[in-house]
């Protein structure tokens, strides 16, 4: 994303761009944001890296069935 400095503010251009970018940030935040606070990946302490792999992905694993049951229980269009 494009910031503005002191006295130069973000030009036309580059909030367009801004705009296109921020379509897939949110959306990936706020999967990361999900994990961060629902599931309590703040830090994960654990000893070896095999068993961190397994956290995450066991973590990637329950936020794919969260998100699955949440689009079943959808109604259809």
């Amino acid at each position: 994303m494009h910031k503005g400095k002191r006295g130069l503010a973000v030009t036309e251009d580059q909030t367009a761009e801004n705009k296109l970018w921020s379509k897939t940030r949110a959306r990936v935040e706020h999967v990361f944001a999900y994990k961060k606070y629902t599931l309590n990946f703040r830090l994960i302490r654990r000893i070896g890296l095999q068993r961190a792999d397994f956290e995450i992905g066991l973590g990637n694993l329950v936020y794919h069935i969260q998100r699955f049951c949440f689009l079943i229980r959808q109604p259809v269009r």
